[in-house]
């Protein structure tokens, strides 16, 4: 078993197909079928199921691809290392969409200051696709709001955030505070979307007092859903970094609801299995001392 075919098998596992594997590595499809026979003899199992018009990964597939992903993973960094391909190294940061707009900047500014050769690579997502990329190995390291949904992620908080009601500057609820939930029930909301941490995080909260939204609007843009609070559209509860500004300028306003709390946790998230480089180590500190 070498390093050549775990990369083949993980390239049969990402495209469920050995002719389009063999088009992915630009070698035949024999050559493919082959590493896969070896495999498969070398550990006495059987790694795939011919299933119509894709392959699926048998249990022991399974528990092979997660092993091989962070095997070459390491290999790569490895070889990376010893050949100084790159003066300055490498670290892939995902990060959600509020966290990205708000406080990624600050980190990534104190960060140059530490690492200044380092240019980390950054994504900005929603929090599900995020994990799906630390699964696949796809980012060091990744920032959310809310909860995981994989055993195989290691999360830990680094932050709070508070979420914060808001409306029209001239709406009703202005004039009482704070808010009964059952005067919110007629009221349309401007959510983010679905698999957001933050809309995640709202929803579960309201749920526990027996509230569910009225949604109207779902957006991944906090921007477009304080344009519609501020044109009267709807209301909305948005983490308080993104809307500092508008209520600022008074574009929008914000009201308190009666013995809700809303807040969320900002957490780091990476592979159970990661090894982690000093930069990633050297970002990871960062956080933890602003927290």
């Amino acid at each position: 078993m070498t390093i050549r075919h775990l990369r083949i098998f993980l390239t049969v596992c990402k495209e469920r197909n050995l002719t389009a594997a063999a088009r992915a590595l630009y070698i035949s499809q024999p050559a493919v079928s082959l590493a896969v026979k070896e495999l498969e003899r070398c550990y006495g199992v059987r790694l795939l199921e011919r299933c119509p018009h894709r392959l699926s990964l048998t249990d022991a597939g399974k528990s092979l691809y997660r092993y091989a992903l962070h095997i070459v993973s390491l290999f790569d960094e490895m070889e990376d290392s010893m050949k100084k391909q790159s003066a300055c190294g490498s670290l892939r940061i995902g990060c959600s969409l509020s966290i990205g707009s708000s406080l990624l900047p600050g980190y990534l500014h104190q960060y140059s200051a530490l690492f200044p050769d380092v240019r980390p690579h950054v994504i900005i997502n929603s929090s599900d696709i995020l994990e799906r990329m630390i699964l696949s190995n796809d980012l060091d390291l990744a920032l959310i709001e809310g909860m995981v949904h994989s055993d195989d992620i290691l999360s830990e908080p680094f932050g709070e955030d508070e979420l914060i009601p808001v409306c029209h500057p001239r709406h009703t609820f202005l004039k009482q505070s704070p808010v009964p939930l059952s005067a919110l029930e007629p009221e349309y909301f401007l959510m983010r979307e679905k698999n957001s941490g933050t809309r995640e995080i709202v929803e579960s909260t309201l749920l526990i007092h027996n509230f569910i939204p009225r949604t109207l609007w779902e957006s991944t843009s906090a921007d477009a859903i304080v344009n519609g609070v501020a044109e009267g559209i709807g209301i909305s509860i948005l983490p308080g970094t993104l809307v500092r500004e508008a209520l600022a300028s008074g574009r929008i306003a914000r009201f308190e609801i009666e013995d809700v709390i809303l807040k969320r946790q900002l957490r780091v998230i990476r592979h159970r299995s990661k090894y982690l480089t000093a930069l990633a180590e050297g970002f990871l500190s960062l956080l933890f001392v602003n927290r």
